[in-house]
C-alpha cells in the first residue's frame, strides 16, 4: 500500500515560522565547497516546519530508477517518527545542504544517567540519483559532538535495514564506531573502563579522517522558515 506524506500530517493545520539553532558544519573530504553541510539543533517548536519539510520528501521521484519502492513506506515512518520524537521533548538534529534539509536525527539523552540512545536517524536526495552526499556521517558526527560534552559514556540504536541503493546500515554505524550487541540489531558504542578519554571524542577523531568539521561559535537563532528551500528536484 503506498502511503502519502500528507496521511502522517493531516492532523496538522497551521505551520508556523522555524527557528533551528546551528551546531555545526561538514565538509567531506574531496567534496566541493557547496556541499558544505549545515547541522541545526532542533526541539518541539520545529515541528510545524518539520512537518511542512516531510510534505515535500517524496522519495519516489528523487530516487525514480529504483524499481523496488516497497521499502519507501518504511523510510518516510522513520523520517516521521523522527518528528514525532522532537515533539515528545527529545532532542533532534537537521541536517542540511545547499539550503535544502536533507538528513534528520532524534536522540534521548535523559533516561539514561550516562548514556544516549539514537531514536530515528534518515536522509535523503536533494536531487534525483544523486545520493545523501555525506548527510548520514555528518548527523553522526555532530550527534557524537553534542553527547560528548554531556559526558555520556555509551550510545545505543537499532539499526534499520531501509537503505537507499540497498547500502548496509549496520557496516554504516560500524564505521562510525558502533559495534553488534548480543541483543539483534541493537548497536552500542560506550568507553572502555581502561581507556581515559571519552569514546565519542575518539569517534569524532576518526571521523574527521574523512571530513572537515567546524563546531558553530555564534550558536543564535535562525529563521530558517525563510531561508531554507524545500523545493525538492
Amino acid at each position: 500500500m503506498k502511503v502519502s506524506n500528507s496521511q502522517y500530517t493531516k492532523k496538522y493545520i497551521k505551520f508556523t515560522a522555524f527557528k533551528g539553532i546551528p551546531v555545526g558544519k561538514v565538509l567531506l573530504k574531496g567534496t566541493q565547497i557547496s556541499d558544505e553541510i549545515t547541522l541545526y539543533s532542533i526541539n518541539k517548536k520545529d515541528v510545524p516546519f518539520l512537518l511542512k519539510m516531510f510534505k515535500k520528501i517524496n522519495l519516489e521521484k528523487l530516487y525514480p530508477h529504483i524499481n523496488d519502492k516497497t521499502g519507501f513506506d518504511d523510510w518516510k515512518t522513520i523520517i516521521f517518527q523522527a518528528i514525532e520524537d522532537i515533539n515528545l521533548d527529545y532532542k533532534g538534529l537537521l541536517a542540511v545542504r545547499r539550503n535544502k534539509p536533507c538528513g534528520i536525527m532524534s536522540y534521548n539523552v535523559t533516561e539514561m544517567k550516562d548514556g544516549s540512545c539514537v531514536e530515528h536517524f534518515a536522509s535523503w536526495p536533494i536531487k534525483k540519483e544523486e545520493g545523501t552526499k555525506g548527510s548520514g556521517r555528518a548527523l553522526i558526527r555532530s550527534y557524537f559532538e553534542q553527547i560528548a560534552g554531556l559526558n555520556k559514556k555509551h550510545a545505543f540504536l537499532v539499526h534499520s535495514r531501509i537503505t537507499p541503493r540497498y547500502k548496509s546500515c549496520e557496516d554504516f554505524y560500524k564505521f562510525a564506531g558502533f559495534k553488534n550487541t548480543p541483543f539483534g540489531n541493537i548497536m552500542e558504542i560506550k568507553s572502555e573502563p581502561d581507556i581515559e578519554t571519552n569514546i565519542f571524542s575518539i569517534a569524532c577523531k576518526h571521523l574527521d579522517d574523512y571530513m572537515q568539521y567546524k563546531p558553530v561559535i555564534n550558536k543564535t537563532d535562525k529563521d530558517l522558515d525563510s531561508i531554507l528551500n524545500l523545493g525538492y528536484e
